[in-house]
């Protein structure tokens, strides 16, 4: 299994970044961003590039996006649609640091949609609104 993280500008860099500061070296975590210096052209370069290299390794590709229907997730739907490889590249979106270390605790090479499933579960679930009366619990401090 590959872990490919796409954004705009620094998103998918800072999550592998935070990643690898909790669990340590990723070598199947890559990131691919858009930046104003490349543009969409080169960015959707780099995708290609990365999906052709991988795509007879590995039996599935699972990319996370940072926001439906931004360029960089636009890019890989094209690319995926036009290439007929849903069956074997799974796009994410609405990226965020639950949603990526879900993903890179899937065990294996084969991923299932509802393993994907729950791992977009998790992601909705570290999702919430502070109350007043959640300040007055116990807050827990970890290694993170």
């Amino acid at each position: 299994m590959e872990i490919l993280l796409i954004s705009h500008d620094g998103i998918a860099s800072g999550a592998k970044k935070s990643a690898e500061l909790i669990l340590g070296p990723q070598e199947n975590l890559h990131v691919i961003e858009l930046t104003a210096v490349g543009g969409v052209g080169g960015f959707a370069t780099k995708l290609i590039q990365y999906i052709s290299s991988k795509i007879t390794t590995s039996q599935n590709i699972i990319i996370i996006s940072d926001l439906k229907n931004g360029s960089p997730y636009n890019t890989a739907v094209s690319y995926i649609i036009n290439n007929d490889l849903a069956d074997k590249v799974s796009l994410l979106t609405g990226m965020n640091l639950n949603m990526v270390l879900e993903t890179i605790m899937l065990d294996g090479d084969s991923v299932t949609g509802i393993e994907l499933n729950t791992v977009i579960g998790t992601a909705i679930d570290g999702i919430s609104m502070m109350q007043p009366s959640d300040y007055n619990t116990a807050i827990s401090t970890g290694d993170e």
